[in-house]
């Protein structure tokens, strides 16, 4: 996810050296940053959490792993990594300006990421937007065993990063537009940030990116079977063209450059097993065009 444009934190704040390698940038966050957090979520548990050993390896082949050019905007702007106990989000990049018309950011991280595999994340992050339903009905993620969802993390939120200091679909976070740039990934998708075009929208689009779960999970065959319609490759894509932008390019890389199988499935298990929904996601993304624009990113 992406901050808004509001109580943006002072650059003072924060301690960047250029030369500081990407791993080196994982610390405690600053109290500045906490607080803003707290307030932001109306949580008082928050607090750092610092990665063990095989957690720090995991951080640091991950950020070595990102595209080319993430890896270059993070060098030249991320200000830090932080990870926080208890946060209620997946993560979060926060949005700092250097008073020059430029952008600094810093990344915030649920330490769960650290300690799950992709399947199991994308599960628990896709189920929380439905109300418990028919406990029958199961979605999986085919998509590997072997990955830790902090890769996953890493280059969904580089992406925002990316997107916030380089503009590539128009996301301003300093003035305050809600108009995105007519680009070839937004073109003909999005209205402003928030809205799709009506011929890129479905139906039930609004119920599963509310904060408050209004869909019972039984009707998650009816919202993937309106989304595979769609443009987008996610729920979390649908939400904005920030969002878009960074889960497009996190699930082309996953199965267009690392050539992992990702298969979304549906299931209900009783009386017997029986399959709802299927949907190749590598499949899709080999024929979308907007997916090919990803390259410009290596």
């Amino acid at each position: 996810a992406l901050s808004g444009p509001t109580n943006v934190l002072s650059l003072s704040l924060f301690s960047f050296t250029r030369e500081r390698p990407l791993a080196a940038r994982v610390g405690p966050a600053p109290d500045a940053v906490l607080q803003r957090l707290r307030q932001m979520d109306g949580r008082d548990d928050y607090s750092s959490y610092l990665p063990t050993g095989q957690e720090r390896t995991t951080v640091a082949t991950s950020l070595e792993d990102l595209p080319p050019l993430n890896q270059m905007v993070l060098r030249d702007r991320l200000l830090g990594i932080y990870f926080v106990n208890h946060f209620a989000r997946e993560a979060w990049t926060g949005v700092v300006p250097d008073g020059e018309g430029g952008l600094y950011c810093y990344i915030v991280c649920d330490p769960q990421a650290l300690k799950s595999d992709l399947p199991d994340w994308l599960n628990l992050h896709t189920v929380t937007r439905f109300v418990p339903g028919d406990p029958g009905t199961d979605i999986t993620f085919d998509c590997g065993t072997d990955m830790s969802a902090f890769f996953y993390v890493a280059l969904r939120e580089s992406t925002h990063v990316a997107n916030c200091v380089l503009n590539l679909v128009g996301q301003d976070q300093v003035r305050v537009t809600n108009e995105v740039t007519l680009t070839d990934f937004t073109a003909g998708v999005w209205t402003t940030n928030k809205r799709p075009k009506a011929g890129a929208d479905f139906p039930l689009r609004k119920n599963v990116i509310s904060l408050q779960a209004t869909l019972s999970s039984d009707k998650a065959t009816n919202v993937y079977a309106q989304l595979v319609k769609t443009p987008f490759v996610s729920l979390y894509a649908c939400e904005s063209s920030a969002n878009d932008l960074a889960d497009t390019l996190a699930y082309y890389h996953l199965t267009q450059k690392m050539k992992r199988p990702f298969r979304i499935s549906i299931h209900h298990d009783f009386p017997g097993k029986t399959t709802l929904f299927d949907w190749d996601v590598a499949a899709f993304l080999r024929s979308n065009r907007r997916a090919k624009l990803m390259e410009i990113f290596y």
